[in-house]
């Protein structure tokens, strides 16, 4: 596998805490001069690194969409800068793109993604801390990014790939309704799937908006849980959940996002509109 693109993108990350309030930034046009703030979880202390895009043209008159990116260390430098570049031929709206990132890329510095993004599981002990983290996005994530910037709470959309595609699932299927649509890429279900099978237990006083992409090349061990999930909830009654599945072409593990990102806005837009 080619990994200069994410030492690029773990290179980015390091330096946009620093420089997102430097004017030198503006020269990073792409990323439409990028803010930057921290939260601390209660429980443990641990800080999270919040990264805000706002939309050419930004206005406090308006009241935009904001995308909330997990994993976002990886998926705020990838997207955000995708986004504005989508932005210039207006195949998506204006939007606010939010990344929450722990810093680090793995548990031994303190990235905690297999718990915070998960439902409990019979085989990884260290699974099972979804609600907690769902928790943690509401009270001291979206608070600040409403009462800092001009966010519509009534167009908020999650984005998650790998376990983070889980914990889409999870906020579609069975959390709090905090947002309005769901993006999950490549969601990794291999250790919990048969959680994600029970029946649709989210509010049905709230319409929630789901699209799934699974990579027709994503590793066995992903796309077998997946294809699993798939196949039943293209089947089952979803209730007030209006879901899109489909399967990308050609795309693996680690090329889907991009393709996701696009391809389900899009359909969300389109379809909730």
């Amino acid at each position: 596998m080619n990994t200069k693109p994410f030492i690029f993108l773990l290179f980015l990350l390091v330096h946009l805490s620093a420089f997102a309030n430097d004017p030198r930034m503006q020269y990073m046009q792409i990323l439409h001069d990028p803010h930057y703030f921290s939260v601390t979880r209660d429980s443990d202390g641990k800080e999270f690194h919040v990264f805000v895009s706002l939309p050419h043209g930004y206005s406090e008159d308006t009241k935009y969409p904001a995308i909330y990116l997990i994993d976002g260390g990886i998926m705020f430098p990838m997207l955000a800068s995708y986004n504005n570049y989508l932005s210039i031929s207006e195949e998506l709206p204006p939007m606010i793109v939010v990344g929450i990132s722990y810093g680090v890329s793995s548990f031994e510095q303190g990235n905690s993604r297999g718990h915070d993004f998960t439902l409990p599981s019979t085989v990884a002990g260290h699974y099972g801390g979804a609600e907690a983290f769902s928790n943690l996005l509401k009270r001291k994530v979206i608070n600040q990014i409403e009462t800092r910037f001009s966010a519509n709470p009534e167009k908020r959309i999650l984005f998650g790939q790998s376990l983070g595609g889980q914990f889409a699932l999870y906020m579609a299927m069975y959390g709090d309704p905090i947002f309005w649509a769901h993006i999950a890429s490549n969601p990794a279900l291999h250790n919990n799937v048969e959680a994600f099978l029970n029946p649709v237990t989210a509010s049905t006083k709230h319409k929630r908006w789901l699209y799934v992409a699974q990579g027709s090349d994503d590793s066995e061990r992903f796309r077998v849980a997946g294809n699993q999930w798939r196949l039943h909830w293209q089947k089952a009654d979803t209730g007030t959940l209006h879901k899109n599945i489909v399967v990308l072409p050609n795309e693996t593990h680690l090329s889907a996002p991009p393709s996701a990102f696009r391809n389900g806005l899009a359909w969300l837009f389109n379809a909730a509109n």
